[in-house]
């Protein structure tokens, strides 16, 4: 078991650090997967079940602090306008960047709601009827709240929330 999920873990970072947008979107999903079922797999020892869940961590931030060419070009691509006296191949050229920067935008973002969902607890979303939160209160752990998260340097050119989460060992956002 822990030789198949060493396997899965190495082709997961391996594509995660090129190809398609579709093949790294399965990669980071890998990625999430792997580290929900060390951290659950009792037979492992505790330090080497934070360890190996740790490593997938490790792999998806570094991903995030990864840089993203158009990423830069944030505004021009959200609200920029096609001017109708560019030529056509222009057009193109823009529309196509404009789909990378979504698909882009998405996967991180996706990464991001995935780990700030397993560092809270179903319970820490505010009531609708009002009231306080856990996190209010001290704050819950969620299931991914032993381990530390590196963010330096990173552009959240995306939808960012961690509202809720525990950093029961702590995050990095400085840069």
């Amino acid at each position: 078991m822990r030789t198949e999920r060493t396997a899965r873990f190495e082709e997961a970072v391996r594509q995660l650090g090129g190809g398609t947008v579709e093949a790294r979107m399965g990669a980071a999903r890998t990625l999430v997967i792997l580290a929900d079922e060390w951290l659950a797999d009792a037979s492992v020892p505790r330090k080497q079940r934070l360890r190996q869940a740790q490593a997938a961590i490790n792999a998806l931030c570094m991903y995030i602090r990864s840089p993203f060419r158009w990423a830069k070009r944030y505004q021009r691509l959200t609200h920029g306008t096609v001017r109708r006296s560019w030529s056509a191949q222009k057009k193109r050229r823009l529309r196509a960047s404009l789909e990378a920067f979504r698909a882009e935008a998405h996967l991180r973002g996706g990464i991001l709601r995935a780990i700030a969902a397993r560092l809270r607890t179903p319970d820490t979303v505010a009531p609708a009827s009002g009231g306080k939160t856990p996190q209010q209160h001290g704050g819950v752990p969620g299931s991914w709240s032993a381990l530390t998260y590196d963010f330096s340097g990173a552009a959240f050119f995306y939808p960012v929330d961690f509202s809720g989460a525990y950093w029961g060992r702590g995050a990095g956002f400085e840069g």
